[in-house]
């Protein structure tokens, strides 16, 4: 009858119950939820018409059903990355998939400067010389197999000084061991466990550059071929 509205599906009586409305028609709740309401994708349950429908693209959820995979965190008011087919909390992201420091393992915040070296990537602040600590930043650096050092403790405390001036040539005296044929070929010598420079490396006698000379020692000390016949061979 005209003063009995019905559900425009069922056609059940509305009479003293709830109903909704879609355009000018009415629905039992029932029925307008079959029609109507999506279907959460988290719990596969219909979305009530009393419920939240959070969704994203053409998914829907529950805001209960909407939470980080890796956290089990609610997401419905919280951002969040859709990676892979999982939603996931910015925290969890960051901890999972954002690039993070050799040094302290930490991840990148937006922003934050990031220095890349050989494929590895650290804080500005966590590389840092080995012996002093202090951020290297845009200084110059030496790598060895034991860490990074700046260019001020590399040269103090662990380059090669010339045994004559006491120097380091630049960042490094290229060095050769002589062994038993004192040939020097290269722009370092090294002689008696020390290293001297082309330039310091000097013979005794008459103060000629021995780097690509041979040369004879005469008590510790070198000598050119010349000035060793000159004064120490037999008369």
């Amino acid at each position: 009858s005209a003063s009995s509205p019905e559900c425009s599906k069922c056609m059940v009586s509305l009479m003293g119950r709830q109903y909704l409305m879609q355009g000018t028609r009415k629905f039992c709740v029932e029925c307008y939820e079959s029609l109507y309401c999506n279907t959460c994708q988290g719990c596969k349950k219909i979305i009530s018409a009393e419920s939240r429908d959070i969704s994203y693209k053409e998914l829907h959820f529950h805001d209960t059903c909407f939470t980080c995979t890796g956290c089990d965190k609610s997401l419905a008011n919280e951002s969040f990355i859709h990676k892979e087919g999982q939603f996931i909390c910015a925290k969890c992201y960051e901890d999972k998939f954002s690039p993070k420091c050799t040094t302290c393992k930490k991840a990148f915040k937006p922003g934050i400067k990031r220095m890349e070296y050989q494929g590895k990537s650290y804080h500005e602040k966590c590389f840092c010389c080995s012996a002093c600590g202090d951020a290297i930043g845009q200084k110059s650096f030496v790598k060895r197999e034991d860490g990074i050092f700046c260019k001020k403790c590399f040269e103090t405390k662990l380059a090669n000084k010339c045994g004559k001036c006491n120097k380091v040539d630049a960042f490094a005296v290229r060095i050769i061991t002589v062994g038993l044929q004192n040939k020097l070929t290269t722009s370092g010598v090294a002689y008696k466990d020390q290293t001297f420079h082309e330039s310091c490396f000097l013979c005794e006698g008459c103060g000629k550059k021995m780097a690509h000379e041979q040369f004879v020692t005469h008590e510790e000390a070198p000598y050119c071929v010349d000035c060793h016949v000159d004064k120490f061979s037999k008369k």
